[in-house]
Formats: structure tokens, sequence, C-alpha cells
């Protein structure tokens, strides 16, 4: 499972049945219970009586075996000659495709006993998939809606920034009488709605920051204040802003400055 080993020693061949007891717990269930100080060497008492004794001899990474938004449960891990279970799982690696491998591991599981029950065979990708079933179908539908409401926002900004640009129709029409190129113009209109959308910008991230400390433990493997993402948020936002700010101001930079008195 290439669970990392943080702190001890792992499963040795000499530990047996006839050796004395040991087990392995994560950095969760140490932390916990032995705050401050090392879980090495620690005694973990088992049983009715608490008469069977486990002595701590290694400390391995965390694991998610609960679902990957709930935080790591406390693990402990025995070896199987020393603490054998009637229910047992076996993880088998390979580079290949892992479903090929069903009817090699029934095969084995035949020759080792006949009478052992099979009950259940799954790829990690498989399970990975049933685990995160509610997340993507969340995600997905997080997709849809933002790319609504990214539409939305560059239909919006274009309206208000065309209707800006018609409400200053004479003002154009007079700095163009006076002199004004065409490429002054198209910089003007875009100066005044990129400030706009610069302010939008700011306010927008903050709210963004705030509102992603709220969903933490809904996101796998992003962290809420993820630089890369502000980042591409930031510029594909600033590129819709200089098209959506483009198409108005070329359009400025066309009125004919005579219309553009006569209308005044």
């Amino acid at each position: 499972m290439r669970i990392p080993l943080r702190q001890g020693r792992n499963f040795e061949a000499r530990d047996t049945e006839k050796s004395p007891l040991i087990c392995l717990v994560n950095e969760s269930f140490a932390r916990r219970l032995f705050p401050g100080e090392s879980a090495l060497g620690k005694v973990l008492l088992r049983g009715p009586n608490a008469d069977i004794k486990f002595e701590i001899v290694g400390i391995v990474g965390d694991v998610k075996s609960t679902g990957l938004t709930a935080p790591p449960p406390d693990e402990i891990y025995f070896r199987i000659r020393q603490f054998a279970r009637n229910l047992t799982f076996i993880v088998v690696r390979t580079d290949g495709d892992p479903a090929a491998l069903r009817p090699l591991v029934h095969s084995t599981v035949i020759d080792l006993d006949r009478s052992q029950p099979i009950a259940l065979f799954q790829t990690l990708e498989t399970s990975l998939a049933q685990a995160l079933g509610a997340q993507r179908v969340a995600a997905w539908l997080t997709v849809v809606f933002a790319a609504v409401a990214l539409l939305l926002s560059a239909v919006g900004l274009y309206s208000v920034l065309a209707h800006a640009v018609t409400q200053r129709t004479s003002e154009i029409g007079i700095r163009t009488a006076l002199g004004a190129k065409r490429q002054q113009v198209v910089a003007l209109v875009l100066r005044s709605g990129l400030k706009l959308v610069a302010v939008g910008l700011v306010l927008g991230l903050a709210a963004a920051a705030g509102a992603a400390r709220l969903i933490q433990t809904l996101l796998y493997y992003v962290q809420p204040l993820d630089p890369l993402i502000y980042s591409a948020v930031t510029v594909l936002f600033t590129l819709i802003a200089i098209v959506a700010c483009l198409l108005p101001s070329l359009r400025a930079s066309r009125i004919d400055p005579i219309i553009a008195l006569r209308a005044e």
C-alpha cells in the first residue's frame, strides 16, 4: 500500500506467534494518545481483561480509510500471525491491468485453502470512484454553474461597457473633432473599463478566499488559497475583460464626430 514508515520499524519475519506481540500505529493515533512524546515502546492492552500486551514498534503515515473528505481515523496495525481476524483483505499491486489479476488471485487462494470463500474483488480505481461518486457529481454541477456564471459575467460586462460608451458618444465625438486619434479613443475606453474590472477582481478574490475556508473539508488535493488557481482565475477574467472592453472601444473609435455632435 506504500504507507510510509515515519518512526521505528516495520513488521519483520521474526515477528511470529511465538515472539513478543507488537503493533504499529498511525500518526493521528500517536499524537492523540501520546502528545509531546514518542509512542515507540509504549504498550497497548487488548482483550476483555486487558491482559494482552502489544508493544508499539513503529509509527506509519495516516491513511484516509473512512473517506477522502473525512479526517484520518486512529489506526492500529497488527501482525496477522499474532492477531488473526475472520475477515481478511489481500492487496495486490501490479504494473498491468488490475482486473486481469482476478483469476490468478482466486486460483492462488483456492490452492492455499479450497474452503476459503472469496467475497469481493475490486480494483483501487473502482473503490476510489465509488468513494468520489457524490463529489464528482457535485464537481460537474459546479463546473456547469461556473461556466454559466462566466458566460453571464462576460455578457454583463460587455453590456455595461457598451452602454457606458453610448452615454459618452458626445464626449467621444468632441474628442475626435479636437484631433483625438482612434488609438487614443480605444485606450480611453479600455482604461475606464479595466479599472472597473480590476476593482471587481480584487473584491471577488478577497471574497473567494474567505469563502474557500468554509469548504476546506470538501477539497481534495486542492488548498483553499492555491496561488495557481487564483492566478488562473485572474488571467481568465482579465482576458475576458479585455475582449469585452475592446469591442465597445473599437465601435466608439468609429463614431463620426458630426453625428455625435448632432446627437448632442
